[in-house]
């Protein structure tokens, strides 16, 4: 099965991905992250929900697809934190926020507000 996204996984690329930076970045502000930290933040965001979508078109159960982007998403943050001799948590937090169960919640009353009422009630 390819990783390119096919038409299906297009759906899950766009508008979601992009909510899923702009929550990773106010997770960010919020929790008072130095703005340096902010595109690091994003882009840790960004990657674990592509890849937890990836996880997902391949058949894997949401909790165990979520737990294995999660652990990857952690330690790519504890890598750069390392390189920036810095802590890690101002990153991993952000990064791992679009993950958390509530944004399952979030899109599917957002797709139900949408009009898309299967989408909602089904989740993904």
């Amino acid at each position: 099965m390819p990783l390119v996204p096919t038409a299906v996984r297009a759906d899950h690329l766009g508008a979601p991905a992009v909510g899923a930076v702009v929550f990773a970045v106010a997770v960010a502000a919020r929790a008072r992250t130095p703005r340096r930290d902010w595109p690091a933040a994003a882009g840790l965001g960004l990657a674990g929900f592509v890849v937890a979508v990836e996880f997902r078109a391949l058949g894997f159960s949401s909790l165990v697809g979520t737990a294995l982007v999660a652990a990857v998403v952690g330690g790519a943050g504890h890598l750069v934190a390392r390189r920036r001799r810095e802590s890690a948590l101002p990153l991993v937090v952000p990064g791992i926020a679009p993950l958390l169960p509530g944004g399952a919640l979030y899109a599917s009353l957002s797709a139900l507000a949408s009009g898309r009422t299967t989408v909602g009630i089904g989740g993904w």
